[in-house]
């Protein structure tokens, strides 16, 4: 099957480890611009450069720690009244 994403932009939760890691690096793989989100900042970072951005994708991070409803709430909702439009939502925590 041929997906093609490229131009769509997809926010990843639990995105650090496991299911959530994989999900966002074939996202990126298909063409998504991906955003982390976790609260891990270091681990976000560093995997923000890994991630594949040959199609162009800018792919960024963000941080909260899910134990904290509240704290995930405004994280969450500052970014996307920043964004134009969300795509895709990976809501995996």
């Amino acid at each position: 099957m041929d997906i093609n994403l490229k131009n769509k932009r997809a926010i990843v939760c639990g995105s650090s480890k496991g299911i959530g890691r994989a999900i966002a690096y074939e996202l990126a793989t298909l063409g998504a611009s991906v955003t982390l989100f976790a609260r891990d900042a270091a681990a976000m970072k560093k995997m923000v450069q890994e991630l594949d951005s040959s199609k162009g994708q800018q792919h960024s991070y963000i941080t909260a720690d899910f134990r904290f409803p509240g704290q995930v709430f405004e994280v969450i909702s500052g970014y996307v009244r920043s964004m134009d439009v969300m795509h895709i939502l990976v809501n995996n925590s």
